[in-house]
């Protein structure tokens, strides 16, 4: 079990993307927003929060960046999180700007147990130009003025050689989270020089973790896991990731990345989700008849049960632009343009489409990793509404499955499904012989359907 904690500044719909895309039902989640939210904003967060039992919304506080109130809200949190249930092993700190790079059973699996990623550097490590930005932290005693900032006041002369550095986006074990939280209750003294810094969120949790021993504070790793958009790596001064970015952070060992775009596009997706998680390829056997089509059944819903397993809040988390399932059927002998793709948004209402064509420009092949694979780059915002122009006609074949569908319900889709196999043999063929053909086929694709009597 991981606890996340989100940190939200203005946009409740981020914050739910966020959460959808690493949602599990045995994971835990806390969520703050800024009290300089507006209000409406913040009653929106809270009131989605509510709706699972397992998503926290924390009373807001103003949080000043560059501030130790920061700091406080996050101690605060892991305090609650850790009196909330023993079960978690790490806690996870992430922005509303945060996305995931890795698909979330990948995530837990990478968090080895009881250890914590922190990229510390000790402040006489730095060069000396990172040595006086350390400094500068510590010239003056700061002090913060609410929901406003930090200004400095007295100057000091403090010695630094105890202090460390770090990315204040951490993974820290349980048992590092609840020495903090100890730490900050009963040796507030040695937080001292630390509240009254410059941007206490790198430097507070990484200095108190390094001057600790391992048997106290637990394993600690070199690795940051957020991948972050610096300048260098977009050419963007306002460190907001492009799709490139998000292909080299894949790369890299890094679950997460920062900052986010407000819209991401459709290869975005792809690229943190994986094909896996797109699309499912089913071959049939040659030839295309009804009584090996009904064979489809069991491997069908093994492939739609085990997504609706992991379905139940996608939609309702702002994913309502990209189809949850999205099955790819074909015959083996088929002309890798022709496909029959199965959708649907929230695992009850199943659309069938048939992509086909001389170019078949719905679908883009894309390379991740190890895997090949067919993207649909159709933006689904209304799956009953789509119209393929190369079939000059509107398929309204919806089939519905219940809350909880039984063999019928697949039988049910499996019929649906038959004509559209059909006329993809029959457009196949086409293509085979002809590549005019493809383009200027005469007769329906598909049966007509019989008016009830």
């Amino acid at each position: 079990m991981i606890a996340y904690l989100i940190l939200a500044m203005q946009s409740a719909e981020q914050v739910m993307q966020l959460i959808g895309s690493i949602y599990r039902p045995g994971d835990v989640y806390a969520v703050h927003m800024d009290a300089k939210a507006s209000p409406a904003e913040i009653a929106k967060l809270a009131a989605l929060c509510r709706q699972k039992p397992n998503i926290y919304f924390f009373k807001s506080r103003a949080c000043a960046w560059g501030s130790f109130s920061l700091v406080r809200v996050v101690l605060d949190c892991m305090q609650s999180l850790l009196d909330l249930t023993e079960n978690w092993s790490h806690f996870v700190l992430l922005s509303e700007q945060h996305y995931p790079l890795r698909p979330a059973p990948e995530i837990a699996s990478a968090l080895k147990r009881d250890v914590s990623y922190l990229n510390t550097s000790r402040h006489v490590d730095f060069s000396q130009g990172g040595q006086n930005d350390i400094g500068h932290r510590f010239k003056r005693v700061y002090h913060e003025l609410e929901g406003v900032g930090s200004f400095g006041a007295e100057p000091r002369d403090l010695d630094l050689s105890h202090i460390y550095h770090a990315s204040q986006w951490s993974v820290l074990s349980r048992f590092a989270a609840g020495f903090l939280v100890s730490s900050f209750r009963e040796n507030r003294k040695s937080w001292a020089d630390l509240e009254t810094s410059l941007l206490p969120d790198e430097i507070a949790f990484p200095t108190i973790l390094m001057n600790a021993s391992d048997d106290v504070r637990g394993e600690v790793s070199g690795e940051c896991l957020t991948y972050v958009a610096w300048p260098h790596r977009t050419d963007n001064p306002d460190l907001i990731a492009c799709t490139k970015t998000f292909e080299e952070g894949k790369k890299t060992s890094c679950l997460f990345i920062r900052k986010r775009p407000s819209a991401l596009s459709d290869f975005t997706e792809f690229v943190i989700k994986g094909p896996e998680t797109i699309h499912t390829n089913i071959e049939i056997v040659p030839p295309p008849d009804t009584s090996n089509y009904k064979a489809l059944v069991p491997q069908l819903k093994q492939e739609i049960k085990f997504r609706l397993d992991h379905l139940d809040i996608m939609d309702y988390f702002g994913q309502r632009y990209t189809a949850r399932v999205q099955l790819k059927l074909r015959c083996r002998n088929w002309d890798w343009r022709v496909n029959v793709m199965v959708i649907s948004h929230d695992g009850q209402k199943f659309r069938i489409i048939l992509l086909a064509g001389p170019e078949n420009n719905d679908l883009a092949e894309k390379q991740i990793g190890q895997y090949i694979a067919h993207v649909l780059k159709v933006r689904l915002v209304d799956i009953q509404g789509y119209y393929h122009v190369d079939l000059g006609r509107e398929f309204d074949d919806l089939v519905h499955l219940s809350s909880d569908p039984q063999r019928e319900d697949f039988d049910r889709l499996i019929e649906a499904i038959c004509p559209y196999l059909i006329a993809g043999e029959n457009v196949n063929q086409a293509l085979i012989g002809s590549e005019r053909a493809a383009s200027s086929i005469e007769k329906p694709l598909l049966p007509a359907k019989t008016a009830p009597s």
